[in-house]
């Protein structure tokens, strides 16, 4: 890569980092339900679902 790369990918995202750390944090919380659901539907326990999901 190089510098002038470098310099504009921090310039785009270097702003909008809380913004992007909320939206993991939305993402991963609203995986949980349906992480839990489909352990149900294959029949194993929902806390080997919720480790499986989460790598």
């Amino acid at each position: 890569m190089s510098l002038p790369l470098l310099t504009r990918l921090r310039a785009e995202w270097a702003p909008s980092i809380p913004r992007e750390l909320l939206a993991g944090a939305v993402a991963t919380f609203a995986l949980i339900p349906e992480v839990i659901a489909f352990s149900f539907v294959a029949g194993v326990d929902p806390s080997v679902g919720l480790f499986g999901g989460f790598p």
